[in-house]
């Protein structure tokens, strides 16, 4: 685990975090960073971090799409829209 405390950055290993999940998710307070070999793989945000919520919705806000029959099997010619 690593903690930045000038950033107010928490970092902390994908395995060690499988490991402790529910320990983790019971006390977040700030966001948590999961690293797989050093590198940042997932972002994990307390539930009252409306702030953040918010600029997560407006980053996906238009990016969603909308499938009539979603149980519909996909042809080859809906591949390239899907990528």
């Amino acid at each position: 685990m690593t903690i930045n405390i000038g950033e107010k950055k928490m970092q902390l290993a994908v395995n060690e975090f499988k490991a402790k999940l529910s320990e983790y998710l019971k006390h977040l307070s700030e966001p948590l960073y999961i690293t797989r070999h050093g590198k940042v793989v997932a972002k994990v945000l307390p539930s009252n971090d409306e702030e953040a919520w918010k600029d997560i919705a407006k980053d996906l806000k238009g990016s969603l799409l909308k499938y009539e029959d979603p149980t519909e099997p996909v042809g080859e010619e809906d591949w390239e829209t899907l990528k």
